[in-house]
C-alpha cells in the first residue's frame, strides 16, 4: 500500500469532498441538526485524512514557532483589511446595515450555535482550504503561481454569493489574503489556521450580538 495519494486520487477525492460539502449545506437549518453537525465534523476529519495522506499540509518550507504566529498574524490583518475595505464598499454602495449574501443566508438559516461552530469554524476552513489552496494552487498550478492565486481567489469569492462590488472585495480579497499566506508558507496548515480563526471570530461576534 502506498503511502501517498497520487495526484488524480487527490483531485477525485477533492472533488467528491467538495460535492459531499454542498450537500451538507443544502442541509443546514433542517430539523436534523445535530445529525448535520456530526457530518460536518465527520467530513472535516476526512478532509484533514486525504490531506495528510495527499501530503498537501506541508510544502518545502520550514517554519519554527515564531514564523508560524507571524504568518498566522500577518494573514489574519490582511484578512480584515479586505473585510474592512468591503464593508466601507457595502456601506457606500447600500447604506449602513447592509449584510452581503453569504452573511444573510447564514443568518436566515437559524443554525443553533453548536452546528454554527461545527460548519463555520470546522468544516469551511478545512475543505475550503483543501480545495481551493491545496487543489487549485498546490496541485492544478504550484503554490508560487500567480494564476494558481488569481484563479483560486476568483472562485474563493465566487462561492461566496457575491451580487456587489464590496461583497467581491470582501471575499475575493479573503480568498488573496489566504492565497499569499499559502503561497508565501507552502503551508496548507496555516491557510487553515487563518481561516479558522476568521471564522471563529466571526462565530464569537455572533453569538455576542444574539446574546445581547
Amino acid at each position: 500500500m502506498k503511502k501517498t495519494l497520487e495526484k488524480w486520487q487527490v483531485l477525485l477525492l477533492g472533488a467528491l469532498l467538495f460535492m459531499a460539502d454542498l450537500q451538507l449545506i443544502a442541509r443546514i437549518g433542517s430539523s436534523e441538526d445535530w445529525l448535520v453537525a456530526v457530518l460536518c465534523v465527520l467530513l472535516a476529519l476526512v478532509t484533514a485524512y486525504v490531506i495528510w495522506r495527499g501530503k498537501l499540509l506541508k510544502g518545502s518550507v520550514t517554519l519554527v514557532w515564531w514564523q508560524y504566529l507571524l504568518a498566522m498574524g500577518l494573514g489574519l490583518f490582511a484578512v480584515y483589511f479586505f473585510k474592512i475595505l468591503g464593508a466601507m464598499l457595502l456601506m457606500i454602495e447600500h447604506g449602513p446595515g447592509y449584510m452581503p449574501n453569504n452573511q444573510q443566508a447564514i443568518m436566515d438559516a437559524g443554525m443553533p450555535p453548536y452546528l454554527l461552530f461545527a460548519f463555520s469554524v470546522v468544516l469551511a476552513p478545512v475543505i475550503e482550504e483543501f480545495v481551493m489552496r491545496g487543489l487549485v494552487m498546490g496541485k492544478l498550478f504550484n503554490p508560487r503561481s500567480i494564476w494558481g492565486l488569481l484563479i483560486s481567489s476568483f472562485v474563493f469569492g465566487f462561492l461566496h454569493s457575491p451580487s456587489d462590488l464590496g461583497s467581491w472585495v470582501m471575499y475575493g480579497g479573503m480568498g488573496l489574503a489566504l492565497g499569499l499566506v499559502y503561497r508565501y508558507t507552502e503551508r496548507l496548515d496555516v491557510a487553515i489556521g487563518v481561516h479558522a480563526l476568521n471564522n471563529l471570530i466571526g462565530f464569537v461576534v455572533m453569538m455576542t450580538m444574539a446574546g445581547g
